[in-house]
């Protein structure tokens, strides 16, 4: 491994060099606490009465990609968090100088974000294609706006992409407003901290030292999100080399279909593959599952799992390959509206042996609908504690993706039900369960949650449809009547168009007939049931819950 590491200042690293961020690294994520702690070490360093000690950032990995015209060219392997920041605040620094006509010292620290090659053309030190707004501060500096902006309008028209420059004009900004109550000898003397700061300068000539340095530091305790030291290993290791482009335009995509949901994703992979895998494990698990040279096929598999992933967390019906079924899409709608994320292992699981044809629809569909029924019947009404379950969906979750067949389904869903609670105690919670708007304690949206839950279920059963478009929850007697109006048993999913304050004005009679009129099945069977028989209720609570245990959640008992 050919490298060479040197303790190197700030002054030596933005100094005729341009460092450029490779698509495959992440976006600048640094927050408040981050700048912060980096501003307290520089005034900590300053205050000091040793005049010779300079601030330590740590190391900065680059790979050399040559000269040109009497300019370096690196890519930041590691410490791009770092380098932007300290970019950023010397053109803090420099819009200050502007301001204050310290042209000198505005000239003086030019040199270190922009300069001419052979040929005069300009460069900026930072050169990357996702974060613009680099580009836009440091273009925008050498302009009569940086004199004349309020800074506000001056961040305002920099940042391009405003989701994608977010985090590096907030962080122009923390800076201006940090050194813009200090005097002019201040800022001066924080210049010249800022550019005698101390790293460790690690080169290296190949692509693959570098990512065994960027690897070896990071496992060594520098923290970074788990899916980029995934990404890096396969980068690392990806046959042949050139594919390097290829790959990282798929994790791009995959990026953009996972969204925000991307760590969710690669703790689900893991465990959906590996079985039980801690948080900071991730890496780990994966690298020990998948060898050097399955890197190509651990990319293709991620890729085609996140586009599994997308029916969980976006789900939606069309032809695209991350498109639901019209039988997947209600189902999985309404495990994203109750947040039953923990299942989701299991989930890739199965979607993967029912895309490669291992098991009938009939199993796959059946096997999802008894997911979505356990987890409505044990998490929500039964109110059990879902740590309880971790261990069958890590077991089994690893055992349908590696088996692929019917029977590994079977035996999931048998050991799933064996740790439903018993009939009594789930009618004991279900009693519980209800809603209010007239009472503190039952209004919160997860009481609401609750009752829709179990409404939902009874819906299903009574309509044998699971598309349920919901509108609202009515209340039988009016709850503001009493402190028992709340429960389950005085509660009917009903039209919002039927649902209008004047219906609790009306009296019981009347109100049964808008309910037989409704499109809701369990609406229009309480109508039906209640012209002939008094209504209560608790009785009709304590039907319900027999109802879904015994009807709804043991009928799927026998696989």
């Amino acid at each position: 491994m050919a490298f060479s590491a040197e303790q190197k200042s700030i002054n030596y690293l933005l100094t005729n060099k341009v460092l450029q961020i490779p698509r495959n690294q992440r976006h600048y994520v640094w927050k408040e606490s981050n700048w912060i702690d980096l501003l307290e070490d520089l005034k900590f360093t300053l205050s000091n009465e040793d005049s010779t000690r300079k601030h330590f950032i740590g190391c900065i990995v680059l790979q050399s990609m040559g000269n040109k015209d009497d300019l370096s060219y690196y890519e930041i392997i590691d410490g791009q968090q770092r380098s932007i920041t300290i970019v950023i605040m010397l053109a803090a620094l420099m819009k200050l100088f502007k301001e204050r006509a310290l042209d000198r010292y505005f000239e003086g620290t030019s040199k270190y974000l922009f300069f001419k090659d052979a040929q005069g053309a300009m460069h900026n030190v930072i050169s990357s294609e996702y974060q613009i707004a680099i580009h836009n501060i440091l273009d925008k500096l050498n302009s009569q706006d940086a004199k004349d902006q309020p800074i506000d309008i001056f961040i305002k028209e920099c940042q391009t992409l405003k989701q994608k420059d977010k985090q590096v004009c907030k962080c122009l900004k923390h800076m201006y407003d940090h050194f813009k109550a200090m005097s002019n000898e201040e800022l001066i003397t924080y210049r010249q901290a800022i550019t005698d700061m101390q790293y460790v300068h690690i080169e290296a000539s190949t692509s693959e030292d570098s990512y065994t340095v960027f690897e070896i530091l990071n496992a060594r305790g520098i923290s970074l999100e788990e899916s980029e030291l995934v990404k890096n290993y396969i980068m690392r290791y990806i046959q042949p080399h050139d594919a390097v482009d290829v790959v990282k335009a798929k994790w791009d995509e995959m990026e953009n279909t996972l969204a925000t949901a991307s760590n969710k994703f690669f703790k689900h992979y893991a465990t959906h593959r590996f079985g039980h895998v801690a948080s900071n494990e991730i890496f780990t698990k994966i690298k020990k599952g998948c060898g050097r040279e399955e890197v190509s096929d651990l990319m293709n598999d991620l890729v085609l799992k996140s586009q599994y992933y997308s029916r969980l967390i976006n789900p939606h019906i069309g032809e695209d390959t991350i498109d639901c079924s019209e039988k997947e899409y209600p189902i999985f709608q309404m495990l994203k509206t109750f947040k039953a994320e923990q299942v989701r292992p299991v989930f890739l699981s199965l979607i993967h042996a029912h895309e490669y044809h291992k098991i009938s629809t009939k199993k796959y569909i059946h096997a999802i609908e008894s997911i979505f029924r356990f987890f409505i019947c044990y998490s929500i009404l039964a109110k059990e504690k879902s740590n309880k379950l971790q261990d069958t969906v890590d077991k089994y979750s690893q055992l349908i993706e590696k088996d692929m067949n019917e029977e590994s389904v079977d035996r999931f869903l048998t050991n799933l039900y064996s740790k439903m609670p018993s009939k009594e105690v789930f009618l004991n919670a279900f009693k519980s369960v209800g809603w209010s708007h007239a009472h503190e304690f039952m209004a919160d949206d997860k009481c609401k949650n609750q009752a829709k839950a179990a409404l939902i279920l009874l819906e299903i059963a009574l309509s044998s449809q699971s598309n349920i478009e919901w509108d609202t929850i009515e209340h039988i007697n009016r709850d503001s009547d009493s402190d028992q109006n709340y429960i389950i048993g005085n509660l009917l999913p009903l039209e919002h168009s039927k649902n209008t304050t004047h219906l609790s004005e009306m009296s019981f009679d009347e109100r049964l007939e808008i309910y037989a009129s409704s499109r809701f099945a369990t609406t229009r069977e309480f109508a039906k049931n209640y012209k002939v028989k008094t209504f209560d209720p608790k009785i009709r609570t304590e039907y319900m819950g027999k109802y879904i245990y015994d009807n709804i959640l043991m009928s799927d008992k026998h696989f």
